[in-house]
C-alpha cells in the first residue's frame, strides 16, 4: 500500500509539474500578485486622500475657534465706531463661518462618533446649533443701530456665548477631529503593514511553490532540448553536427605519432523493405538495433583510443575512431567485415500482437582517413559517402576505401546529371534507327529506335556515356519518353513520304513500367500517330523478370493484352527466370550482342542452339542483335534466328539517313504510297 500511495504521489506530482499546469498556476500567482500589488496601490492613495481631508477638516476647525474671536472683535469695533468697513468684514467672517460649519457637517462627520455626538447630540445643545446660534447673534448686531443699549446688549451676549460656551465646544471639537485623524492614521498604517506583510508572503510561497518548481521544470526542458539538439532519440547516438565537433577535437588532439583517425559511413541495404512490408515500428526496433551493434563492435574493437558513433539519417550511420594500427587501410577493412557480420544477424520484430518473425538488412560501408584532407572534416566525410556511394554501386554489403580518383568520377558524374537535366529540359535527344532485317529473305522488317543525345556544344552523344549516369540518378524515365515520342513522330513522317519500316520498336525502363498507366499512356500516343498496337514493340530488359512481386511485371500483361509485342532485350546476360519468361506472353527474345560476338566459338553455339530452341518452343520470334560479319549472320540463321540487327546492314541513323538507306540498299524491302 505504501508503495502505490508513493507511486500515485509521484505521478500527482509529475502531473502538477507538466509545463502547461505550471504556466496555469504561474499565470494565477502573477494575477494574485498583481491584484496585491495593485491593492496595496489602491490603499496608498486612499491613505493619502483621507490624510488631506483629516488636515483640512483640524485646519477648518481650527479656523472657526478664530472666526469666532474675530466675530467678537469686529462686532465689538463695529459698535464702537458705527464704521462700515467693520460691517463689511464682520458680515464676510460670519459668512465664513456659516460655510465652514455647513462644510464639517457635511464631509467630516462620520455618525455613531464622538465628534458627530459632539455636534450633533441630542441632549443639551450641540456644537452644530451653538454655531448657528452664534452666526444669527453676530447678524443680529449688524441689524441694530451701534452705540445703543440694544446694540451693547447684543455684544455682551455674542461675547458670552463666543468666550464661554462656543470656544469650550470649538477646542473639544478640533480635539476630537485630532484623535480621529490619529487613529485613522493608525488603522491605515497597520493596514498597509498587513498588506506588505502578505505580499511578501505571497512572494514567498509563489517562489517556493510555483517559480522555484517552474525553474526546475525548465532547466530540465532545457537540458532535454539540448540533448535532443546533439543526439538521435531514437538510437540515443549523436547527430552529424556533435559528431563533427568531436571528431574536429579529437583531429586536433591526435598526438604526433602513427596514430589516424579514421571515417566510415555506413548505410543499411534492405532497410526500405522493412518500413515497407512491416512497418515503421519495426523498421525503429531494426535501427536500435543496428544501433547497439555498430556500438558494441565499435566498442570492443582492439586497437582504438578514441571513438564516437552517429546516427545521421533514416538508415545512415557513421563512425569516426583514432587508431594507432601500422596498417590504418586494412585495420578499417577488418573492423568493416566485423560490422557487416554484426549487423546481418537477423533481429527478431513484431509482425503481429504476440507474433514476431526474423528479419535482417545488411550494411555497405565507405571510409577514408581525416588525414587525407588535412584536417578538413566536411571534406573528410564526404569522401567517406563518396566511397560508400561506390561499395552501394559495386553490389553493397562490402567496404570501400576512398581513393581520390572516385571523387573526380562522381564530379563527373553529378555534372552529367545537371547536363542530362538541361538537355531533358531543351528536348536535346533524339531517336536513331537500327534496321532490323529478315534472316531469310534479308528484306527490312522493322526498326529499334536508340537514344541519341544532340548535344550543341559536342554534336551528337553516344548513349554510353549518359544511359548509366541516367539510371543511376533517376531520369532514365524522362529520356526513354522523349526518345519514344520522338520516334513515333518520325515513324509516322518516314510512313508519310511512303516508306515501309515495319515494326518500331522502343526500349522502356523498369522505372516506367511499374506505373500501372503506362499501358494506356502508350495505347493514347499510338493513337495519336495512327498507329496499331501492333506495329510497336516493347522491349524490356531482362532483370524485370527476376522478382514475381515486381508491379512490372502487371504492366508488361496489360502490354501485351493490348496488341503490343514484348521482346526480351540482352536475354542471355541478366537473371531472369524461364518460368517466368513462359508466363508473359512475350513475342520476342533478343540475343545479347556479347553472345553473338562468341558464335563461332562451339559451346556458345550450344547455348544459342538452347536458346533458339526454346523461343520456338515459347511461340516466340528470335532476334540477334549485334551481328557484325558475314559469318555471325550465317551461323544465327542456321540455328532459326528470325531477324538480325547489326553494323552488317547499319549502324544507328537518324531517320533521314534511313530513308535515304532504303533507297540505295535494293535488298531493303520499299513501300511507295
Amino acid at each position: 500500500m505504501g508503495v502505490q500511495s508513493s507511486s500515485g504521489f509521484g505521478m500527482k506530482l509529475q502531473r502538477q509539474m507538466q509545463p502547461a499546469r505550471l504556466v496555469i498556476r504561474y499565470i494565477l500567482s502573477l494575477a494574485l500578485l498583481v491584484m496585491f500589488v495593485l491593492g496595496g496601490h489602491g490603499l496608498h492613495i486612499a491613505t493619502g486622500k483621507q490624510g488631506i481631508l483629516d488636515e483640512e477638516v483640524l485646519n477648518i476647525s481650527g479656523r472657526q475657534r478664530m472666526l469666532s474671536q474675530r466675530i467678537v472683535l469686529t462686532a465689538t469695533r463695529y459698535n464702537d465706531t458705527a464704521d462700515a468697513e467693520y460691517a463689511e468684514i464682520l458680515q464676510e467672517s460670519v459668512s465664513q463661518f456659516d460655510a465652514s460649519n455647513e462644510w464639517l457637517a457635511e464631509h467630516a462627520l462620520v455618525p455613531d462618533t464622538a465628534v458627530y455626538a459632539h455636534y450633533f447630540g441630542t441632549t443639551g445643545t450641540n456644537l452644530y446649533e451653538r454655531s448657528i446660534e452664534f452666526a444669527e447673534h453676530a447678524r443680529a448686531v449688524l441689524s441694530i443701530e451701534p452705540g445703543t443699549q440694544s446694540a451693547n446688549s447684543a455684544i455682551a451676549s455674542l461675547e458670552q456665548i463666543a468666550l464661554v460656551d462656543l470656544l469650550r465646544d470649538l477646542n473639544i471639537a478640533v480635539a476630537l477631529f485630532e484623535d480621529a485623524a490619529n487613529e485613522r492614521a493608525q488603522t491605515l498604517e497597520r493596514i498597509q503593514f498587513a498588506a506588505v506583510v502578505a505580499t511578501l508572503v505571497i512572494i514567498v510561497l509563489e517562489v517556493l511553490l510555483i517559480f522555484y518548481p517552474a525553474h526546475r521544470t525548465m532547466d530540465r526542458m532545457i537540458r532535454r532540448l539540448r540533448y535532443q539538439a546533439w543526439h538521435d532519440e531514437l538510437t540515443g547516438l549523436i547527430n552529424r553536427a556533435e559528431f563533427v565537433e568531436r571528431i574536429k577535437r579529437l583531429a586536433e588532439r591526435r598526438p604526433k605519432s602513427l596514430d589516424q583517425v579514421l571515417l566510415f559511413g555506413l548505410d543499411l541495404d534492405g532497410f526500405k523493405q522493412i518500413n515497407d512490408t512491416l512497418g515503421h515500428p519495426a523498421g525503429d526496433l531494426v535501427l536500435q538495433n543496428v544501433a547497439d551493434r555498430i556500438r558494441a563492435v565499435v566498442g570492443s574493437f582492439d586497437g582504438i583510443t578514441e571513438s564516437h558513433v552517429a546516427r545521421v539519417g533514416g538508415d545512415e550511420f557513421l563512425i569516426g575512431l583514432r587508431t594507432n594500427d601500422p596498417d590504418p587501410s586494412l585495420y578499417a577493412k577488418r573492423l568493416g567485415g566485423l560490422l557487416i557480420d554484426a549487423v546481418q544477424q537477423p533481429i527478431a520484430v513484431e509482425i503481429t500482437p504476440g507474433q514476431t518473425a526474423p528479419c535482417s538488412v545488411g550494411v555497405s560501408i565507405g571510409f577514408c582517413t581525416a588525414s587525407s584532407t588535412n584536417g578538413d572534416i566536411e571534406a573528410a566525410l564526404g569522401d567517406a559517402d563518396i566511397a560508400l556511394y561506390q561499395s552501394k554501386r559495386g553490389g553493397k554489403g562490402c567496404t570501400t576505401e576512398f581513393i581520390p580518383k572516385m571523387r573526380a568520377e562522381i564530379e563527373e558524374e553529378h555534372r552529367v546529371e545537371q547536363r542530362l537535366k538541361t538537355a531533358i529540359r531543351g528536348l536535346e535527344f533524339r531517336s536513331f534507327f537500327q534496321p532490323q532485317i529478315d534472316m531469310t529473305t534479308g528484306k527490312l522488317v522493322g526498326v529499334e529506335a536508340l537514344a541519341r543525345w544532340n548535344d550543341p556544344e559536342r554534336g551528337v552523344v553516344n548513349p554510353a556515356n549518359f544511359i548509366e549516369v541516367a539510371e543511376t540518378v533517376g531520369l532514365i524515365d524522362a529520356l526513354d519518353g522523349q526518345i519514344a515520342l520522338h520516334a513515333f513522330q518520325e515513324y509516322r513522317r518516314c510512313e508519310s513520304l511512303g516508306f515501309d519500316l515495319g515494326t518500331l520498336s522502343i526500349n522502356t525502363s523498369g522505372l516506367a513500367l511499374r506505373d500501372l498507366d503506362f499501358c494506356e499512356v502508350l495505347v493514347n500516343v499510338a493513337a495519336a500517330h495512327e498507329m496499331a498496337p501492333s506495329q510497336v514493340t516493347v522491349e524490356i530488359l531482362e532483370n524485370i523478370l527476376v522478382c514475381d512481386e515486381d508491379p512490372a511485371l502487371e504492366s508488361i500483361r496489360r502490354l501485351s493484352n493490348a496488341g503490343f509485342g514484348i521482346a526480351v532485350d540482352d536475354f542471355g546476360v541478366g537473371f531472369s527466370s524461364l518460368a517466368r519468361v513462359g508466363r508473359m506472353n512475350v513475342s520476342a527474345i533478343k540475343i545479347d550482342r556479347s553472345l553473338t560476338a562468341e558464335a563461332e566459338d562451339p559451346n556458345m553455339r550450344k547455348i544459342l542452339q538452347a536458346t533458339s530452341a526454346m523461343a520456338d518452343g515459347l511461340g516466340a520470334r528470335l532476334y540477334v542483335e549485334g551481328i557484325e560479319t558475314e559469318a555471325q549472320r550465317h551461323i544465327m540463321a542456321e540455328m532459326g534466328a528470325c531477324v538480325g540487327q547489326g553494323y552488317l546492314w547499319s549502324a544507328p541513323v537518324s531517320a533521314d539517313d534511313l530513308c535515304d538507306l532504303i533507297r540505295r540498299e535494293h535488298r531493303y524491302r520499299l513501300a511507295v504510297v
